[in-house]
This record gives structure tokens, C-alpha cells and sequence, in this order.
């Protein structure tokens, strides 16, 4: 009875090894991507957009691409009374601005772990032309005669924007097209702009600002195999 006990358990197990081979086979692991393309909508609520290229290099390793653009059209002031720009944006404390240009590059790395879930840092620089309503002195003539009076202003401001960066989040899918994205971290920023004009660094987002800063985000994108 024991010895037909063991046939019978041999046997069980030799035909759910052979069904789980045929399910495999119908069925294979999917392979890793090799690549990923991703936008970050949320940059559209500053005007801009950022597109990320990444590539696995180990298993459980990527590395990361970015480029992002800035734009708001630039609407020049043809009034002496007060404006308050057309567009307000995060990175200007919510101040009213006139336009913004800009383009930033960066590079980012990602270790996985528990399949879906990693952990990261990376740096970034990104060059910023913001135009902005002030009052300034302006000159103008009447007859033969020079004038000076404070008025509202087109001036504009540079910003050269250096940030590095550590976060923690995930990705929805590596095994599907398409994927969601998130993460949060904090990272550090240090600006450099003309001290006499608009500085825009009163808050960790401001186009100016020098310190810590709340790192997060959302992608959406899809990946290559």
C-alpha cells in the first residue's frame, strides 16, 4: 500500500510538472523592456512639458534621459496702469507673469526592488526667461523736453536653475505597453539671476530659489521591449 502510495504521488507530481511545462510554453514570462518613454503632464500647469527616455541596463537598473521645454507666450504691456501679467504659475509664487520661455536637460538613475518599486536620484539644469510686469522709471519726451515717471513695464529676468535629487516610488507595469508612474522625494536647487530684478524665490518652487524643495511627480508612458 505504501509503495503504491508513492507511485501515485510520483505520479501526481510528474503530470503537474509536465502541465506547468505546457502552460509556460503557452504562456511565457514576459521579457523585460529594454526601453521607456514617458511624459509628466503635470508640467503643463507651468507652461511646460517634460519627455523622459529611459534604458534598462541591468535587470533591476535604468538610467534616464530628460529634456523639458517652457512656454507662455510673451504678451508686451501697452498701458501705464497697473497689469498683473496674463499667466501665474507654481514657480512664480502665483505672482502674474507676462511670458516664459525656457528649456531644461537632465539624467536621473533607478534601482528596483520588489518588482515594481525603486528607489533614485538624479540632477537637472534648466535655463528660464521669465517676463514680468514691474514698475520702473521710463523715459519720454514732449517738444523738447526729457520726462521721467514710474509706469508699468515689460522687464525680463534669466534664471539659470541647477537641482539635484533623491526619491522613492513605482511603475504600474512592465509587463504591458502601457504604464503609470509616480514618485516623491526631496531634492535641493540653487539658482543664479540678476539680484536687481524680480527674484521669484519665495517658495521652494520659485524659479529663483535656493534650497531644499519637495521632489514628485506623475508619468505616463510606455514601454519598448
Amino acid at each position: 500500500m505504501m509503495k503504491q502510495n508513492r507511485i501515485f504521488i510520483v505520479w501526481v507530481c510528474a503530470v503537474l510538472f509536465s502541465a506547468q511545462t505546457v502552460l509556460q510554453a503557452r504562456n511565457p514570462e514576459p521579457v523585460s523592456p529594454r526601453y521607456a518613454f514617458s511624459l509628466e503632464p503635470l508640467y503643463l500647469y507651468n507652461g511646460g512639458l517634460r519627455l523622459n527616455v529611459e534604458k534598462r541596463l541591468k535587470p533591476k537598473d535604468w538610467l534616464e534621459l530628460n529634456i523639458t521645454g517652457y512656454y507662455l507666450p510673451h504678451n508686451k504691456i501697452e498701458t501705464r496702469e497697473y497689469q498683473r501679467g496674463d499667466y501665474f504659475t507654481s514657480n512664480s509664487e502665483f505672482d502674474y507673469i507676462s511670458g516664459l520661455s525656457g528649456l531644461g536637460i537632465g539624467s536621473a538613475y533607478k534601482h528596483y526592488f520588489f518588482r515594481s518599486f525603486f528607489v533614485g536620484g538624479g540632477a537637472s539644469y534648466t535655463l528660464y526667461r521669465v517676463q514680468y510686469p514691474a514698475l520702473g522709471m521710463c523715459k519720454y519726451r514732449e517738444g523738447e523736453l526729457d520726462f521721467y515717471e514710474y509706469q508699468y513695464l515689460d522687464l525680463r529676468q534669466i534664471f539659470n536653475k541647477f537641482t539635484t535629487h533623491i526619491s522613492i516610488g513605482g511603475r504600474s507595469s512592465f509587463r504591458h505597453r502601457l504604464f503609470i508612474e509616480y514618485y516623491f522625494g526631496l531634492g535641493y536647487a540653487h539658482s543664479l539671476y540678476h539680484s536687481g530684478k524680480e527674484a521669484y524665490n519665495r517658495s521652494p518652487f520659485g524659479f529663483g530659489h535656493t534650497g531644499a524643495y519637495p521632489a514628485t511627480g506623475i508619468k505616463i508612458g510606455f514601454n519598448i521591449r
